[in-house]
C-alpha cells in the first residue's frame, strides 16, 4: 500500500508541517551522501556547496567528467547516490533542499512517479508567492521524459515532481529510497549555468556544442532571493 493520499492529490501546507530544519554548508562530496536520520523521523536540510562541482548521477562513470577541464575551471567532481544525469552546483547558483520522509509517514508513497508530486507542488507554491507567475509554473506529473541529452545532464530532461517555467525546467528533483524511507533531493536554479557542463564533460566538439545549446533551450533560472525562498520553504515545512 502507498501513503494516505490519493494518487495525484495535492498535499496541503498544513499536512507538510513538522519537518525539523537544518542548514549545512560543506564540500559537495559531503552534501550528496546523506544518511537516514538516526531517529528515523522527517528531516529537511538546506545545503550550500562551498566550491563549484560537477555532480554525476549514480550510474554515470567518473570518466565522463573531464578531470583536466574541471580542475582548471575550479570544479570538484563527485557522484551522488541517486540516478540521473550530471548537475552543476556552485555557491549561490541554486537553492538546494533535501527532504527525508520515513516509510511510515503519510507523505510516503510507494508509487515512484507520484511520490514526489507534493514536493513539486511545494516549490511551485513558494515560487508563486515569491513573484513568479503561477500560470507559468507547472509540476510534471508524469514519468521520466528522457532524451539523449538528459542521459548526460539532469536538467536536459524532465522527471516526476519537477517544475517548469514556461516549459523550461526550473526545479530538479531526484530521490533515493531505502527501507527507512526516501530522500528527496531538489533544487531551483538561481543562475543559468547548467550549460557549463558541456565544457566539463568528455565530449566531441560537435556533441559539446549541441549539448550546450540544448541545455540553454531546455532550462531557465529565476533571479530571486535565496534567503526569501529559504524562509518561505522553511515556513511551509517547519
Amino acid at each position: 500500500m502507498g501513503g494516505l493520499r490519493q494518487p495525484g492529490a495535492r498535499t496541503s501546507r498544513r499536512a507538510l508541517g513538522g519537518f525539523p530544519l537544518t542548514y549545512c554548508s560543506a564540500a559537495t562530496e559531503r552534501l550528496v551522501a546523506p544518511a537516514p536520520p538516526e531517529d528515523g523521523e522527517r528531516r529537511a536540510v538546506f545545503l550550500e556547496p562551498l566550491r563549484p562541482a560537477v555532480v554525476l548521477g549514480s550510474a554515470q562513470p567518473v570518466a565522463l567528467a573531464d578531470a583536466g577541464r574541471a580542475e582548471r575551471a575550479g570544479f570538484d567532481i563527485v557522484r551522488r547516490r541517486s540516478g540521473g544525469g550530471a548537475v552543476l552546483v556552485a555557491p549561490g547558483a541554486q537553492l538546494w533542499l533535501d527532504v527525508f520522509v520515513p516509510a511510515s509517514d503519510p507523505l510516503f508513497d510507494h508509487d515512484v512517479v507520484a511520490s514526489s508530486r507534493w514536493l513539486g507542488e511545494l516549490w511551485r507554491g513558494v515560487l508563486s508567492e515569491a513573484g513568479v507567475p503561477a500560470t507559468a509554473l507547472e509540476v510534471h506529473a508524469g514519468g521520466l521524459v528522457a532524451t539523449a541529452s538528459s542521459r548526460l545532464v539532469c536538467f536536459a530532461g524532465l522527471g516526476p515532481g519537477e517544475v517548469t517555467l514556461e516549459g523550461r525546467k526550473l526545479v530538479g528533483c531526484s530521490q533515493r529510497r531505502t527501507r527507512a524511507g526516501a530522500w528527496f533531493h531538489s533544487m531551483v536554479l538561481l543562475e543559468a549555468r547548467q550549460h557549463e557542463l558541456a565544457e566539463l564533460l568528455v565530449l566531441e566538439p560537435s556533441a559539446r556544442e549541441e549539448l550546450r545549446q540544448t541545455i540553454r533551450a531546455e532550462t531557465t533560472a529565476v533571479a530571486l532571493s535565496a534567503a526569501e525562498l529559504t524562509k518561505r520553504l522553511g515556513d511551509a515545512l517547519g
